[in-house]
């Protein structure tokens, strides 16, 4: 591996057998298709059909394909995105083919759409199946915290690709499971966050994406300088905080950012910030002060009334 110099491939071809054919890899973070029981049971931005996103769901045939991939070739973690419904078929699947099964993960969706069918709740968050090799020693860089990690939703003109995943999100989960210099591999790379995230963390990055479209929008998208994409400069232009409680004022600086982000034109309010982020007050309004001085952000309002908002023309301001 190449760990001053992280390299990338973007490759348009089946994610399974592009897999195969690298031969290895240290690790493997993907968000496949979905079961079609997820459009019975939560009909919101996961609806499942070539008329709404152009590729099939995921179907058992294909599920073995995949951990059949990921079990040949993985030497430490494996990430798969799925629906709360299907965690029990992929622990299967990855269990088969000599995976270690940890356990499931959740990612916690700020601004995720509401159950469009009216009949019931929609469901928030996404789960993320947890998978280990068995003969390399298992360990991870999250020391003893849960296995939950909070992003927006991305919205807006950032949002080309139905199905994208947060690059913040990419970003937490590549630092906690993965090591500089290693190799992650995305087999059903969609938007290129994964890449994105890996690369901005100093990882090699090996993806595949079936589409042809979207795979030269992904590539062209990784090929920008990283700090041109107004979205993620404040996550990837930061000197690395050295210290506990430096990496702890970073890691809430950027969990409230996303809040705000997630929030739109709408703004969003101290006490929902306080309520999703569960951060001392005091420790919450420095956080917030310090992304007002930096241009992240702007308040609007008085002590309990004041809202915030993304302060997107500022933040573009600063790559230029």
């Amino acid at each position: 591996m190449l760990a001053d110099s992280p390299i990338w491939t973007l490759t348009c071809g089946d994610g399974p057998d592009g897999l195969l054919a690298l031969g290895a890899c240290d690790h493997v973070i993907t968000d496949p298709p979905y079961d079609p029981i997820v459009d019975e049971s939560n009909a919101a931005d996961r609806v499942r059909d070539p008329g709404t996103f152009g590729f099939a769901p995921m179907d058992e045939a294909l599920r073995v394909r995949v951990a059949s991939a990921i079990g040949a070739t993985c030497r430490r973690w494996a990430l798969v995105f799925c629906a709360y419904e299907e965690i029990s078929a992929w622990r299967a699947a990855l269990e088969r083919v000599g995976m270690i099964y940890w356990q499931a993960g959740h990612f916690r969706r700020i601004g995720a759409k509401p159950q469009m069918t009216g009949r019931g709740p929609a469901q928030p968050n996404e789960a993320i199946v947890i998978c280990h090799a068995r003969l390399l020693e298992q360990r991870w860089n999250g020391g003893g915290k849960m296995a939950e990690w909070t992003a927006a939703v991305v919205r807006g003109e950032e949002r080309w690709h139905k199905t994208q995943k947060p690059t913040l999100l990419m970003k937490q989960l590549v630092e906690d499971f993965t090591d500089p210099g290693e190799l992650i591999v995305d087999i059903f790379a969609g938007s290129a966050a994964t890449g994105k995230a890996a690369i901005g963390s100093g990882r090699n990055f090996a993806g595949f994406e079936l589409d042809p479209e979207i795979c030269e929008h992904a590539r062209a998208d990784m090929s920008m300088p990283l700090f041109d994409r107004m979205s993620e400069q404040l996550t990837f232009g930061e000197i690395e905080p050295k210290g506990t409680a430096a990496k702890a004022r970073q890691q809430l600086d950027h969990l409230v950012l996303e809040l705000v982000r997630g929030s739109n034109s709408h703004g969003i309010g101290n006490g929902e910030i306080a309520t999703y982020t569960g951060a001392d007050p005091k420790d919450l309004q420095r956080s917030l002060q310090r992304l007002i001085k930096r241009g992240a952000l702007r308040s609007e309002g008085r002590t309990s009334s004041t809202r915030y908002f993304y302060n997107a023309t500022a933040t573009a301001s600063r790559s230029e």
